[in-house]
């Protein structure tokens, strides 16, 4: 099963403290490799971020090697599990406890509900070794998803890291709105706008069998990530990769017949509002929308009509909020009508399709 981790895109809460991350400092994490005692390696930029201590004195003790003298010394999974619970919460990480089973779940390299099948079960001195680094990088608010290296979007499997945003769950409804609408198209061709780590890319490629895609993005970083995921989801041959800023790259005339985009949408003013494992570990680019957020917006709502197919279709994510904004933008243009809205799982409006104008 791959491992997902929680929704990154709620605010910044009051609660957290000021020493449980890397707010303001101006780090990221650059990789995360497996070794081949099972380990990980981590390469940080030249400045490391500043650990919180650890508030517990069994962590404190397990961590500093003195409980390794010996396997009946360790605590059990259960125990483990409830005190590093404890330790995130300290942090003021949002759902601890999942947190630390999806952690725990990778470090004994099996499924969270596995954990429970054994809880007595003791952890090795470099199975602690390694969870010590996982907690420690939870707690300076480190993604999970970097510290697991994937996640899951579109029941597919996806390499995450922080060279692109990290897929997010409400981003499926815009892959099944486009299914729906290009569904009975046996052989669709279709842009991607800005795709990041290519999950939307590779999920209407997996969905749509016929479908030839391409994807663009301004980040060579991101599109090597997206390169990777469309190999390992089978997608490959089907989708080229363009280095671009959005529909530059590709002449006036019709040549698809939808062209999509989860675009950077966060208002300027707004990123110091962001949860920290956004604001410090996302790609800025990927999430500054311009001073209303909807800069993106509005340049593909100009740029795609002339390189659509008559009827073609324009499927956009929109921000909390903005989707009021987007449909006056929709109806100002002389290239689409509004076809309709699509609210995400908390009834937001999530998603705007439009179709080009006859």
């Amino acid at each position: 099963m791959i491992q997902t981790g929680p929704e990154l895109s709620s605010p910044l809460k009051k609660s957290i403290r000021a020493t449980a991350g890397p707010c303001g400092r101006n780090t990221a994490l650059r990789s995360l490799a497996e070794s081949k005692d099972g380990t990980r390696s981590r390469a940080l930029s030249s400045t490391t971020l500043a650990r919180p201590r650890l508030q517990s004195d069994f962590i404190n003790g397990l961590f500093d090697g003195q409980a390794m003298a010996g396997s009946s010394s360790l605590p059990t999974t259960t125990d483990t599990l409830a005190v590093l619970a404890r330790s995130l919460a300290d942090a003021g990480v949002p759902d601890p406890r999942a947190d630390v089973e999806w952690l725990l779940a990778a470090v004994l390299k099996t499924s969270r509900s596995g954990l429970f099948a054994n809880p007595r079960r003791r952890l090795t001195p470099a199975q602690y070794e390694r969870l010590r680094y996982f907690v420690q990088e939870r707690r300076a608010r480190v993604p999970l998803q970097h510290l697991l290296g994937e996640t899951e979007f579109f029941s597919l499997p996806f390499y995450v890291g922080p060279d692109a945003l990290i897929p997010r769950p409400e981003t499926e409804i815009l892959v099944e709105t486009l299914v729906d609408r290009l569904d009975a198209n046996t052989e669709p061709r279709i842009l991607d706008v800005g795709t990041g780590a290519g999950p939307v890319a590779v999920a209407l490629a997996h969905s749509l069998p016929g479908s030839r895609l391409v994807a663009t993005d301004v980040s060579p970083r991101a599109l090597r990530l997206a390169v990777r995921n469309a190999c390992r989801n089978d997608v490959r041959q089907r989708i080229a990769f363009v280095c671009a800023d959005l529909l530059a790259a590709f002449r006036s005339r019709a040549m698809f017949h939808a062209v999509v985009s989860n675009p950077p949408y966060v208002a300027t003013g707004d990123l110091p509002n962001l949860q920290p494992e956004v604001r410090c570990f996302d790609p800025p680019l990927a999430l500054d929308g311009g001073p209303d957020g909807l800069a993106f917006h509005r340049s593909i709502i100009n740029q795609a009509p002339e390189r659509l197919y008559e009827g073609g279709w324009l499927a956009l994510e929109v921000a909390d909020g903005t989707a009021p904004d987007v449909r006056e933008l929709l109806a100002e243009s002389s290239g689409f009508i509004h076809e309709r809205t699509v609210p995400d799982l908390t009834g937001t409006e999530r998603v705007l399709l439009a179709r080009k104008r006859a």
